[in-house]
């Protein structure tokens, strides 16, 4: 880290927020071509800056001294293809600060989203000599493989418009994972897959247009637009206290962003009952598909379970919990959840509104069904490999919507 360092304060960074681009990669390079394994966490560390912290002097003495922390980072900011959802978010940050309401968190987050974007929208294509496979990357989010998901991590997010770079990385990798990372590059462009007959349930809020467009442009690639169906959010906060003292736990009674997360869900669980809906695939619209989603979402036998977990929250011991600190090693027993990317039966809808019509709401909805799951008859599965991710920027705009007026 300390050689990182310097080369940021040699090669350019400064108050001016300059770096010489070029000339950092040909030492990157020239590092790699000489067998120094370390510069794969260097180039974690560029990325992380690239991609939306404060480019100052004094932050980079903070991020040296916390060294540890640096693949923890480098995981919260894994992917890169949200220029739509991130422009939508700049809307709405800007509109806070027009109206006066303006704090430290709001304008760091704004100038964070600024930079992010910037650095986006140079890497997704809207430049004419990007190629097609690398916007398709950025807007996927596929950065996921079985055996070499790490070394896949060091080819996918490091500088991808510069050939010589991703060459250099290649030669680094053994010959089979070399082939394997190949084979994902042409899996990435989705080319020739059958779109799957599957009623799909975006939830989505009323004002969040952008960020509907958008996931539904990614998902129309594996769904049939007809069976694409945009389901707008409840917001908690607009739903009268006196029906939340009445329904929810006492400590949730005023956390408007889970009632209203709940309520959404809940109102599709009724809507599949009324339409005689079998199976339905449930996503919130800040979900990102990765492949092969359609392969493997045809080949499910969609009368063995109520609910079936599609996302990599819910894939167990999916993450590489080594970049992480302070937190239980992978087991084919640690739980983590999220309803972000679920199948759900009929059968499965009914037992849960039986559910909350029983016992209202006392946790979030993921942690609610992950106790049916255990405690009730529900039937939950997850896959082995997900195919449903996932990534709102660290920001939620249910919740500034919630509690902005507060």
């Amino acid at each position: 880290m300390e050689n990182i360092y310097f080369e940021f304060k040699k090669r350019g960074l400064n108050r001016s927020r300059e770096l010489d681009l070029e000339s950092l990669k040909r030492y990157l390079i020239d590092r790699l071509n000489s067998g120094d394994d370390n510069v794969f966490d260097d180039i974690v560390s560029i990325n992380t800056y690239l991609m939306g912290y404060e480019s100052t002097i004094e932050w980079i003495d903070q991020y040296v001294n916390q060294v540890s922390h640096n693949k923890l980072i480098f995981n919260k900011l894994k992917v890169m293809g949200q220029f739509n959802h991130l422009t939508a978010e700049e809307d709405l940050l800007r509109q806070e600060i027009d109206n006066g309401r303006i704090n430290p968190v709001v304008f760091h987050r704004y100038l964070s989203v600024k930079l992010r974007l910037s650095q986006i929208e140079s890497a997704i294509g809207f430049l004419s000599e990007y190629s097609t496979l690398m916007i398709e990357q950025d807007k996927h989010k596929i950065i996921f493989d079985w055996a070499i998901r790490l070394q896949a991590w060091k080819l996918f997010v490091t500088f991808l418009r510069d050939e010589t770079f991703k060459k250099a990385l290649f030669e680094k990798l053994a010959h089979s994972e070399k082939n394997l990372c190949l084979k994902l590059l042409k899996d990435m462009t989705v080319t020739g897959v059958k779109l799957l007959d599957l009623t799909t349930y975006c939830v989505s809020l009323e004002s969040d247009h952008a960020r509907y467009r958008s996931t539904k442009a990614i998902f129309g690639k594996y769904i049939k637009n007809n069976k694409f169906i945009r389901h707008i959010g409840v917001l908690g906060s607009q739903v009268p206290k006196v029906l939340t003292n009445k329904m929810c736990d006492e400590s949730l009674q005023d956390a408007a962003s889970i009632i209203g997360c709940t309520l959404s869900h809940l109102r599709i669980y009724e809507d599949m009952l009324k339409k005689k809906i079998n199976c339905a695939l449930v996503i919130e619209d800040d979900a990102l598909p990765s492949f092969p989603l359609s392969t493997v979402l045809s080949e499910i036998d969609m009368s063995k379970f109520d609910i079936l977990y599609l996302n990599d929250k819910n894939c167990v011991g999916w993450e590489q919990r080594d970049h992480q600190f302070n937190i239980l090693p992978a087991s084919d027993t640690l739980m983590r959840h999220g309803t972000y990317g679920y199948l759900i039966t009929a059968k499965g809808a009914n037992r849960i509104l039986d559910y909350y019509s029983r016992d209202g709401i006392y946790k979030p909805i993921d942690g609610q069904l992950k106790d049916y799951s255990i405690n009730e008859t529900l039937r939950a599965f997850c896959l082995n490999t997900p195919v449903i991710s996932h990534f709102d920027g660290g920001f939620s705009r249910r919740l500034l919507i919630d509690i902005g007026d507060r």
